[in-house]
């Protein structure tokens, strides 16, 4: 259910709120000449614009987009231009040369095909946490943009914390020399690192499917000035990967082995997305007070 995740602190209206204001700006097809729209859209398995569930709620974004090819857009453009040079023997101007590839821009929009993806999001209302289903920073804007455009006055923050890649790396230094058997708290260490040493060029040393908590080479990668750009990690279930922007990759739970036979789907999503979000949740609150959160808005 949850794969990636990009996180926000939010303040969001309550699950009826939401429902009415996504209501009134319902699904509809692209006209002509509109390029992308986003809408909020219906749970297919609940069938519920907001989905509840035990602690929090599920959203999720709509996003409809013309695919147009730059090169594409470019060469028309520039057949375009190059027959009006030619017919008039003067070479076209730059603010013509841009309005030119605006009109062609929207001709092509008329004919060209539509893409449609779907973008999640999860509300933990205790904490306050708005879990984006997503490893792309230009989704999770969308997704949080469109709810401040639908909702109105909705608070975000960022989860910023100074230099994470310094607090990562020294704490697993200090975890594989032993200094600190605890140096992440609840979170134990999985079997993947990848490490970034930038001088003249950039340098990466990626670690899989090994050892990373006795691995004397990585170590010394460590002590040689490298810095951890992405770290396996476990909580609870929960499998996934920290990265040196604060969003979790790769995401997966260990299943529970269960003899109950439920056919309520809209009931099994519901519990699915409250297990996940809550170890989410928890994963972010142990990483905060681990690596000193400070709240920071970035939107009103």
């Amino acid at each position: 259910m949850i794969s990636n995740a990009i996180v926000f602190k939010a303040e969001l209206p309550s699950i009826e709120s939401l429902r009415q204001h996504f209501a009134e700006l319902a699904y509809r097809e692209l006209s002509d000449t509109e390029y992308k729209r986003h809408c909020f859209v219906m749970n297919e398995v609940t069938g519920d614009l907001v989905t509840d569930f035990p602690g929090g709620f599920a959203i999720c974004l709509r996003t409809d987009e013309k695919v147009i090819p730059p090169k594409v857009l470019q060469a028309e453009t520039d057949k375009e231009v190059t027959n009006i040079e030619e017919a008039q023997g003067t070479k076209v101007p730059r603010k013509t040369r841009q309005a030119i590839k605006e009109e062609i821009f929207f001709a092509l929009c008329e004919q060209a095909l539509v893409s449609t993806s779907y973008t999640w999001a999860f509300y933990h209302q205790e904490h306050q946490l708005l879990i984006v289903n997503t490893g792309g920073k230009s989704k999770a804007d969308a997704l949080v943009n469109s709810l401040i455009s639908a909702a109105g006055s909705v608070k975000t923050q960022t989860i910023h914390i100074s230099d994470i890649k310094h607090g990562i790396t020294s704490r697993l230094q200090k975890l594989i020399e032993g200094e600190d058997d605890q140096a992440f708290g609840q979170l134990d260490v999985d079997d993947h690192a990848l490490l970034v040493r930038r001088f003249e060029e950039v340098e990466k040393v990626t670690y899989a499917g090994v050892d990373i908590t006795g691995n004397q080479e990585l170590l010394d990668q460590l002590r040689a000035g490298y810095r951890v750009e992405d770290l396996g990690m476990i909580f609870d279930r929960t499998h996934f990967r920290l990265t040196s922007e604060f969003r979790l990759k790769c995401i997966k739970r260990e299943p529970i082995d269960s003899d109950e036979d439920d056919d309520d789907h809209a009931h099994q999503w519901r519990m699915q997305a409250h297990e996940e979000t809550q170890a989410i949740a928890g994963i972010v609150a142990e990483l905060c007070q681990l690596l000193e959160y400070k709240e920071e808005e970035v939107a009103a």
